[in-house]
C-alpha cells in the first residue's frame, strides 16, 4: 500500500509522539485509524494505545483546569452570558448529580466532552472525584473504541484483498457512501409524498 509506505518512516520515527498526540487532538478519529493501522500490523497495540489515552487524559486534565482557574473567574465579573447561563441549568437538568455518568456519556458523544468539563469545572466538581471520574470513563470508552476500530480495521483488510489495490477500494468506500445518500434522499420524497 502506497499511503502506508509513505507514513511509515515517519511512524517509525516519531511513533510514541504520534500516538500522544493523537489522544490530545484526534479522539474518536484518532483511535479508529490507529487500530487500522494495528490490524494491518504496522502499528504496536499496546505502546499506542497507553499513550493516546495518556494524551486524552492530559487533555481533560488540562481543560478542567483551565476552566476552573479562568472562567470561574470570568463568571465573578459576570463576564460569562446570560447564554452560558442558560446552558448550565440546561446540562443540570440532565445531569442531577450523576456526574460520572454525564461524563462517560459525553465522551461518546463528539463535541459534548469539552462543555461538559468546563461546565463541570466550573460548578466545582471536586478535581479528586473528577479524576476518578475521568479514568474510568476513559477506560470504558476506549475499550469501546478499540472494539470498533479493529471491526473498521478488520473490514478495510478484507476490502483491500477484494479489490488488491487501495485506489479501488476508496473508489468503492466513495460509490457506498454516495449510493447511501441518494437513497437517503429518495426515501425522504417519498415518504413526504405520502
Amino acid at each position: 500500500m502506497v499511503w502506508l509506505e509513505i507514513l511509515l518512516p515517519y511512524l517509525e520515527t516519531y511513533a510514541l509522539q504520534l500516538y500522544f498526540l493523537a489522544g490530545l487532538f484526534t479522539g474518536e478519529g484518532g483511535i479508529i485509524l490507529l487500530m487500522v493501522l494495528v490490524v494491518e500490523g504496522s502499528v504496536p497495540f499496546w505502546p499506542m494505545i497507553l499513550l493516546f489515552l495518556l494524551g486524552a487524559f492530559v487533555i481533560d486534565n488540562i481543560v478542567y483546569l483551565i476552566a476552573t482557574r479562568m472562567l470561574s473567574k470570568l463568571n465573578k465579573w459576570k463576564i460569562i452570558s446570560k447564554g452560558s447561563e442558560k446552558l448550565g441549568s440546561f446540562i443540570d437538568k440532565y445531569v442531577k448529580g450523576e456526574e460520572f455518568y454525564a461524563i462517560l456519556i459525553a465522551k461518546f458523544i463528539q463535541g459534548t466532552n469539552f462543555v461538559l468539563l468546563v461546565y463541570l469545572s466550573i460548578e466545582r466538581l471536586s478535581y479528586k472525584k473528577y479524576i476518578k471520574y475521568d479514568i474510568i470513563s476513559l477506560a470504558i470508552w476506549a475499550v469501546v473504541m478499540t472494539i470498533i476500530g479493529w471491526t473498521v480495521g478488520q473490514g478495510f483488510v478484507i476490502v483491500l484483498t477484494i479489490f488488491k489495490s487501495i485506489q479501488l477500494a476508496i473508489i468503492f468506500l466513495i460509490l457506498i457512501f454516495v449510493i447511501l445518500h441518494f437513497s437517503q434522499k429518495w426515501i425522504r420524497k417519498i415518504l413526504k409524498w405520502k
